[in-house]
Parts: structure tokens; sequence; C-alpha cells
């Protein structure tokens, strides 16, 4: 009889240590609870801790505050990124191809905030900051005669640089323009056969010429004729040739028509 009850309490034992499917779920499901409490109890606690260093501190060191705790977390692992995209290039305004004057002012715009470099036959002039706007003006360049190339780079913080801008070109002439007239001769006669006569001479190539105000078509290689019909008694002829800069020379001469 003891034996059967040993047993029987033995198998009992037995099957308490026995782990069911439905002790396992149970088990899981306070293992779950417990660790939902605990993430509870993290965000309030955040959270206050949140409210009071607001409170405390104000927002400005509290920005400071989750940036050092944002790098705490990624185990100080900051990854620096280099910008290697360069500046745009440089827009200068357009300028007259030739100018009478070895001063010269040019504007321009470029990205803001780099450092612009101007330079004028390959040499560099000037060097500025650059605002906000990007926007530069520079008044006192000095040409040398003839002609002049002037182009612009900018820079920016890391390092950048742009590629050069468009090259603009500009002939400095400081010098008036030769005039020679061949005909008529100053002073000179002419009879009522000759009330159209033929006013000839030279200037440099690319100028233009005037007679009394009349436009004259002056060839390639700076020669000029036009026909003019003469008043009775004494004509005054004008001939003036200009340059592309501006620069000016003039000839006077009477005739006389007599018929």
């Amino acid at each position: 009889m003891d034996k059967q009850i040993n047993k029987t309490n033995l198998t009992n034992k037995d099957n308490s240590d026995i782990i069911t499917p439905m002790n396992s779920s149970s088990r899981m499901l306070r293992i779950e609870e417990k660790r939902t409490r605990k993430q509870l109890i993290y965000v309030i606690g955040g959270s206050v801790g949140i409210i009071l260093l607001v409170i405390f501190l104000g927002i400005p060191l509290l920005i400071k505050f989750s940036v050092i705790v944002g790098n705490m977390k990624s185990g100080n692992n900051i990854i620096e990124q280099t910008d290697k995209t360069p500046p745009f290039p440089p827009i200068l305004s357009s300028l007259n191809s030739a100018t009478n004057s070895a001063s010269l002012k040019i504007d321009g715009y470029a990205e803001p905030e780099t450092t612009l470099k101007l330079f004028l036959n390959d040499k560099e002039v000037k060097k500025t900051l650059l605002s906000q706007d990007g926007s530069f003006s520079f008044t006192d360049l000095t040409l040398k005669p003839g002609e002049n190339q002037i182009y612009a780079t900018t820079m920016d913080v890391s390092n950048n640089e742009s590629s050069a801008s468009a090259i603009l070109k500009i002939n400095y002439i400081k010098d008036a323009p030769k005039l020679e007239v061949t005909e008529p001769q100053d002073g000179q006669s002419f009879d009522k056969n000759h009330q159209e006569i033929s006013i000839s001479g030279k200037t440099d190539a690319g100028n233009n010429v005037w007679v009394n105000g009349r436009f004259v078509v002056v060839k390639d290689d700076g020669s000029f004729t036009m026909k003019l019909r003469l008043n009775d008694g004494e004509n005054l002829l004008t001939i003036s040739s200009k340059d592309p800069a501006g620069n000016e020379t003039k000839i006077e001469k009477k005739v006389i028509f007599a018929p």
C-alpha cells in the first residue's frame, strides 16, 4: 500500500515540473508586461526631465543638451561631410569694345559669400569677399593701351574654386585717329563744269567718317571717297573721323565754286 502511495506522489511531482504551452504563454506575457511598464516609466521620466530642463535651463541649453545626448548615442562617430561642389562662374556685365579712358568700371554677380578674384590681362588685380546678394563693383581698373582681357573666379569656404567667367575684351585707344584728305585742296576753286566734286582721303581701318554730317563708307584699307555738290561761292567742308573708342579728328577745308 505504501509503495502505491509513493508512486502516486512521485508521478504528481513529475507532472508539476512539465512546462505546458499554456504555462509558457503566461510567462512570456508577464515578461512583456514588465518590459512595457519599464518603457512607460522611462518615457514618463524622460518627459518630466525635459520639462524640468526647459524650466531651469531654457530652450537654447536644451538644444545643446540634445546634441550632446545624440553624440553619446552615436558613440561619437561623427561623419564629416566635405563640400566638393565649386561655385558657379561669376557673371561680368558687358563692356564696350573700346574706350578712350584708362580707368574702367566693371560690375557683376557671383555666388554670395564667396571670395572673388578679378584678373586683368592674367594678373590678379582685385580680391574681395562678396556679401549676401553676391553683387560686386570695381571703379578703378587701369587699362594698358591696346587690347585688355578681364575675367574673374570665386572660391567658397571649402576652398572650391569656380571656373573662370567669360572673358571680356576691351581696346583702350588713347590717341586720336589719323585722318588725311587728299582732295580737294584747301582754297581750291571750281568752275561751272565742276559743281560736283570728289572728296577723298584715308583714315584708320574701322573708323567712321562724315563729311558735313553725311556718313561716308570707309573701306577695309581705311580709304574713303564721296561726291558733293557745291553751292555758289565759298563752301566749308568739315571731314571728321571717329574711332570705336570715341576719339575724333576733324579737318576743315574751304573751296570756292565760281560758275
